[in-house]
């Protein structure tokens, strides 16, 4: 009866030693499914945040486009009384302001091109151009509101030549 007893005994410990084998094998494969569960959430959440830009971007480029159609249709209307007016004041000293007034009016439209661009996919185009250039070219954009601010813009010429998107780097 007693070695009934004990083999009794000792079976039960072998299948309880078996079953904690097999939860300790469930129990690293959860712990292994929880892991890949994490990582999937994480890309999920990743990719929930890129399409969260992705349409705040539509909505800028929408907005972009709007802007640009309202602005650009006067602004033609503008730069075409421009050119006619300077066309008949070629020789009076007024045509310098309003060939100016045409240059800026071409300078607002790329303005305008910039803003449709920015909600574009973004591509750079550098090129080998002079800084010096480009310093000029903005210079003369801020000139006036520098001026009204009591602010002396210079220019040193010379600069070397450099590889850059100018359009970009103005």
């Amino acid at each position: 009866d007693l070695l009934r007893t004990i083999a009794g005994q000792l079976a039960v410990a072998m299948q309880n030693a078996e079953s904690f084998r097999t939860i300790d094998t469930l129990n690293r494969d959860l712990a292994g499914k929880n892991v890949a569960l994490g990582g999937a959430l994480e890309e999920l959440r990743e990719a929930q945040d890129e399409l969260v830009i992705k349409e705040r971007l539509a909505a800028v480029g929408e907005i972009a486009g709007a802007v640009a159609h309202t602005i650009r249709n006067p602004l033609a209307g503008m730069r075409a009384a421009a050119q006619q007016a300077h066309i008949e004041l070629a020789e009076h000293p007024a045509a310098e302001l309003v060939d100016y007034f045409v240059r800026e009016t071409d300078r607002l439209s790329s303005r305008i091109d910039s803003l449709l661009d920015f909600a574009r996919p973004f591509h750079v185009a550098p090129t080998a151009c002079s800084l010096g250039e480009i310093a000029v070219r903005a210079a003369e954009q801020v000139r006036g509101r520098a001026a009204q601010r009591s602010v002396v813009i210079e220019v040193i010429a010379g600069v070397s030549p450099a590889f850059v998107d100018p359009e970009l780097f103005e």
